[in-house]
């Protein structure tokens, strides 16, 4: 997510990471942010009031909305975990990379939806 933010936040693509869980404190959430670098900002979900909206079942799931509040993809993030605890040696489709190129540069998102694994959002 750092990589995709260096790349596409200075073309104005807004990144938000979002915790939708009860236990998603303010530590837990800074403690995220720290371990993985993350350099945009990190907010509780209270009650999971955005992932319910958005119908987001796990975590991590990412929704790629247009200026104007249109969803034009939301899924995984790429194809690295196939089940939980389980992954590739490495990802070989980059989902949100694929539609965020796709949204700047004019061209409609050819894949607007793919499911994400991750843990169940309760």
């Amino acid at each position: 997510m750092a990589d995709l933010h260096q790349e596409f936040g200075k073309s104005g693509v807004r990144f938000i990471a979002l915790f939708p869980l009860r236990t998603d404190s303010p530590a837990v959430i800074e403690q995220f942010r720290t371990e993985y670098k993350l350099p945009f900002a990190g907010l509780p979900d209270k009650k999971a009031r955005l992932a319910r909206q958005f119908r987001a079942r796990v975590t991590p799931e990412v929704v790629v909305m247009q200026s104007d509040g249109r969803v034009v993809y939301q899924g995984a993030i790429d194809d690295w975990y196939v089940d939980l605890g389980k992954h590739r040696p490495q990802a070989a489709h980059a989902y949100l990379h694929s539609a965020l190129d796709a949204l700047l540069n004019g061209r409609p998102v050819t894949e607007a939806r793919t499911e994400a694994v991750g843990c169940l959002i309760e």
